[in-house]
């Protein structure tokens, strides 16, 4: 996780879109910057919780940090606040923050269609999710 520090006004986005508030934390999805954001309502200290800054490549079941994402469709948490999941604009997929927010957080897709996949058709559809209580 990487952070602005605690001044709200030291964290730049570029094209703010989907918006999600999970307990003391506000999710940003930052379209241009290609990350999401958190914002801790409490102190106003902003990180980064997935995204490398890229949207060139296919880079998933990785560290969250280290995940190439492209512009965002939608957002939304778990109840718990360790999953986050995302819908991705471009490639008509949905992916899944785990352990949202710590040193161990990973990114993968659940569910859709890999467009970088040459042999993929409309009718592929790979799902796995995390189990929740």
């Amino acid at each position: 996780m990487t952070s602005c520090g605690p001044l709200r006004k030291q964290a730049l986005f570029s094209g703010v879109g989907e918006l999600e508030v999970q307990g003391q934390y506000l999710y940003v999805t930052d379209q241009y910057n290609y990350r999401v954001r958190r914002v801790d309502l409490v102190t106003g200290a902003v990180s980064t919780v997935l995204g490398s800054g890229s949207s060139i490549g296919w880079n998933t079941n990785t560290n969250a940090l280290l995940a190439t994402c492209g512009r965002f469709a939608g957002l939304g948490a778990s109840a718990d606040g360790l999953y986050l999941y995302v819908a991705m604009q471009n490639s008509n997929m949905v992916g899944v923050v785990r352990n949202v927010g710590t040193p161990r957080a990973s990114f993968n897709y659940v569910c859709g269609l890999n467009p970088q996949d040459p042999q993929a058709t409309t009718q592929q559809v790979h799902v796995s999710y995390p189990k929740t209580t």
